[in-house]
């Protein structure tokens, strides 16, 4: 995909905007080659095409910094990709723990994500852990 937006947009003469959202070296367990190897191939794919787009956006300020350093000199701004909190003010939460059992005087945990590996569920279950047990009145 990406190589078809360089080429369209130098046949059109369009501006090439790359969404940096993922840390791609994180994902080499996905590929078939040696983590080492995969790892660095990602890296200097991004960055190359980085590099040939016009902009690039980074959700944060580490990641504009991590670009950086890695050797993206296109210009990078920061926007970041939150979750708008006020959209979810609305809901019912007497209905919700009701439906769910959940005590209204329960500290509610959550998590939302796909469940892969460069999450590292397994730290995120081991706080979750340890914060239950020494606070009894949580739900997660």
């Amino acid at each position: 995909m990406g190589e078809m937006a360089l080429r369209l947009a130098a046949r059109y003469a369009k501006p090439v905007v790359f969404t940096y959202h993922i840390m791609f070296d994180q994902y080499s367990h996905y590929l078939p080659i040696p983590t080492s190897l995969s790892k660095r191939f990602l890296v200097e794919l991004a960055v190359g095409y980085a590099n040939l787009s016009t902009r690039v956006i980074a959700p944060s300020e580490s990641v504009r910094e991590i670009l950086r350093s890695e050797g993206v000199k296109s210009s990078i701004d920061v926007v970041p990709t939150g979750v708008d909190v006020q959209a979810f003010t609305n809901g019912d939460r007497k209905k919700a723990r009701n439906d769910l059992g959940i005590p209204t005087d329960a500290f509610v945990l959550g998590y939302v994500g796909r469940l892969a590996v460069e999450k590292n569920l397994e730290f995120l279950t081991t706080a979750i852990i340890h914060f239950m047990k020494k606070h009894k009145n949580t739900h997660f």
